[in-house]
């Protein structure tokens, strides 16, 4: 049986020691054959066996060693799912432990540029707010500047200082941007102008008109103003 053992091909029994072991064995057992014959043939003769109790010993540690190998193989074949689970887990364990350096310089770099683009995050909405606040208060400015009474003011005492007293400018009520031309009594002079008191007063208006905007959240700016017509006074009509 050790014979058909030794011949056998396998990774988990090594065949030349156990070749070594089985012909240690063949020639104790051809000794004690020999003296056994000796003792049939010499009965008063005194032999001594040869003890194969430590060789038989070492063989069946060695094929004790062997099954072990196999079983511990076959439980493993057994168990492929959990070995590759834990294959895979050791893997990992190996890559991240490689990878840390790595992987801590990332997410502190990562923590720098989100710092960083908080920052700018904050910053641009204080920006934003103050631009905000800026253009409310342009806005107010400009209603100083393009607000329609301070030239309707101007312009009706220029009319009056040129004997223009049968109207007069007015703004038109709640629009406070635009105006409108009434007679002393508040009534609408438009269609009873003459020619010339339309030119004086549309003229008038036009010059002061092109030195603001002419709406209230409009930029004013510098203007190059071309006459193309003789603009002349016509006559006055006096109230």
């Amino acid at each position: 049986m050790l014979n058909e053992i030794s011949q056998t091909s396998s990774r988990y029994i090594k065949a030349d020691q156990l070749a070594g072991l089985v012909e240690r064995v063949a020639i104790r057992l051809a000794l004690n054959r020999q003296h056994i014959a000796r003792k049939q043939k010499e009965p008063s003769a005194v032999v001594v066996m040869e003890d194969n109790t430590d060789l038989f010993a070492e063989i069946r540690n060695f094929l004790t060693a062997a099954n072990a190998a196999i079983n511990e193989h076959n439980q493993a074949v057994d168990d492929i799912h959990n070995q590759k689970t834990m294959l895979t887990a050791e893997i990992w364990k190996y890559l991240l432990e490689e990878t840390k350096s790595i992987l801590d310089a990332y997410h502190s770099s990562k923590t720098a540029v989100d710092k960083a683009i908080n920052g700018i995050e904050a910053n641009l909405t204080i920006k934003r707010n103050e631009l905000a606040a800026t253009q409310h208060t342009l806005r107010e400015l400009e209603k100083g500047i393009t607000s329609v009474q301070p030239t309707v003011s101007e312009i009706n005492a220029l009319l009056a200082s040129f004997g223009f007293r049968g109207f007069k400018l007015a703004t038109a009520g709640d629009q406070g941007n635009l105006y409108e031309i009434v007679r002393l009594d508040g009534s609408n002079a438009v269609r009873t102008l003459s020619e010339g008191e339309k030119t004086f007063v549309t003229f008038l208006y036009f010059y002061y008109l092109i030195r603001g905007s002419v709406s209230e959240s409009g930029m004013t700016s510098n203007r190059v103003i071309v006459f193309d017509a003789e603009i002349s006074q016509k006559g006055c009509t006096s109230g």
